[in-house]
């Protein structure tokens, strides 16, 4: 579809789960997650294929910007580390080691670092025993692993690396104060963050969670708002401003929104019926 919410084209219908689609960098294939595995389709929805990780529960695929590797996070003894698989000789490496929970991988646009969230430094004064994860940065090879937050008592996931490489896009929830996770972006230079969404519950009980976001150009992140009845897309711009509501429809959830041009893929769950994987032109 265009930015409407309009002309829907569902690509996959199967009896598992196909979540969390990602462009290719020249837009002719989508990586998502199908099942217990990883595949890969055509734009289309056409010659559908399953990749070989050899790991567990993989997720999260992200294009390396070459379009010849993918980033994943898979687990390992229980817990989820980030992994690279090069596409053309099929070899998987695990980056992240530790005993942490590694998730939500997203490369730089010039193909040298990987962003990701990371429970890896505990802090015992922080809500939930020590396990808010945190925003880090490695280079693509697993080295030079770097804490970009470090914010006792903060949840920060979904990191999401601008075109241009200035500044990262992540989820925040501060655990202590609210149930909402809002969405920030930081300068990476001088990690200087600013807060972009402040949502209200409108009925007590009511609680907005900011999730799976992505830039859908330069100067502006899609993502997804779960709430007390569904899940909704958003567009916003990266200085801030409303949030303008790019797709709800009752009874679905939308999630996991990705734009290539005009083309928005995503996931669209009817309630207590079935998981699509589609395409909105």
């Amino acid at each position: 579809m265009d930015l409407n919410g309009e002309r829907i084209k569902q690509l996959t219908d199967n009896p598992w789960h196909d979540a969390r689609p990602d462009w290719s960098p020249d837009g002719r294939e989508i990586a998502f997650c199908s099942g217990w595995d990883l595949a890969i389709m055509n734009w289309d929805g056409s010659n559908c294929r399953r990749l070989n990780t050899g790991t567990s529960l993989p997720q999260d695929p992200d294009w390396s910007p070459d379009g010849k590797k993918l980033a994943f996070a898979a687990e390992v003894g229980g817990l989820p580390d980030i992994f690279v698989l090069d596409l053309e000789r099929g070899d998987v490496r695990n980056l992240t080691s530790l005993k942490a929970r590694d998730a939500s991988p997203s490369w730089s646009p010039d193909g040298r670092w990987i962003a990701f969230a990371s429970d890896r430094d505990p802090r015992f004064w922080d809500v939930g025993g020590g396990m808010a994860p945190d925003i880090y940065v490695m280079d693509a090879q697993g080295g030079n692993i770097r804490n970009l937050t470090r914010t006792a008592g903060v949840c920060e996931s979904e990191p999401a690396w601008s075109p241009d490489g200035t500044q990262i896009a992540y989820a925040v929830q501060d655990t202590a104060k609210s149930v909402n996770t809002d969405l920030y972006v930081m300068d990476i230079d001088n990690r200087k963050r600013r807060r972009l969404t402040d949502f209200k519950g409108k009925y007590p009980g009511d609680f907005y969670q900011v999730f799976s976001l992505s830039w859908a150009d330069r100067e502006h992140i899609i993502f997804s708002v779960c709430h007390y009845d569904g899940e909704d897309i958003y567009l916003i711009n990266r200085e801030g401003g409303e949030p303008r509501l790019i797709y709800h429809k009752r009874g679905m959830r939308a999630s996991h929104p990705d734009l290539f041009g005009n083309v928005l893929g995503l996931n669209l769950l009817r309630l207590k019926k079935t998981l699509w994987g589609v395409i909105k032109r």
